[in-house]
C-alpha cells in the first residue's frame, strides 16, 4: 500500500511539473508573439508605459506628422512649445492627456516619446494609444 502511494505521488509531481512548463512556455509564447508584433511597428515600450520610436526623419518632418496624426485621431492640441532640442505638445481627449516629446538626434534622425494617461489617474500609462500615435505618425511620414 505505500508502494502504491508513493507511485501515485511521483506520478502527480511529474504531472504537475509538465504541466507547469507547459503553461509557462505558453505565456512565453504568447509574450513574444505580442513583442513581435510592437517590434515590426518598431515602437519601444517601457515598463512604465511610455511608447517611443526614432525616425529617421529631420525633426520638422516628424513635427509636421505628428500634428496630423493628433489631428485625425482627434486629439486636440492643448499646447506646443518649442525647446531647444526640440518640441513638447500637450492634448487631450474626453478621457486622456497625451504629452508628446520630439527630439532632434541628428539633422535626419529624431526621437518621438509619447505618454498618454487618464484625466483621473495620472499613474495610469495608456500604452496603447501612445503607440497608435506614433503608428499613424509613421504612416503619415510615409
Amino acid at each position: 500500500m505505500c508502494q502504491m502511494k508513493k507511485i501515485k505521488l511521483k506520478l502527480f509531481c511529474h504531472i504537475f511539473t509538465l504541466s507547469v512548463i507547459i503553461t509557462v512556455s505558453g505565456c512565453a509564447s504568447l509574450a513574444m508573439t505580442a513583442g513581435g508584433v510592437v517590434a515590426s511597428a518598431g515602437v519601444e515600450h517601457s515598463l512604465s508605459g511610455i511608447a517611443q520610436k526614432t525616425f529617421t526623419a529631420s525633426i520638422d518632418d516628424v513635427h509636421s506628422a505628428t500634428l496630423r496624426g493628433l489631428e485625425h485621431m482627434n486629439i486636440a492640441v492643448t499646447d506646443m512649445n518649442e525647446t531647444k532640442p526640440g518640441w513638447k505638445i500637450k492634448g487631450t481627449t474626453d478621457t486622456r492627456n497625451i504629452d508628446v516629446e520630439l527630439e532632434k538626434i541628428t539633422s535626419n534622425a529624431t526621437r518621438m516619446q509619447v505618454i498618454v494617461t487618464k484625466h483621473d489617474d495620472i499613474f495610469f500609462k495608456d500604452s496603447s494609444t501612445a503607440t497608435e500615435i506614433i503608428v499613424q505618425t509613421a504612416h503619415l511620414m510615409d
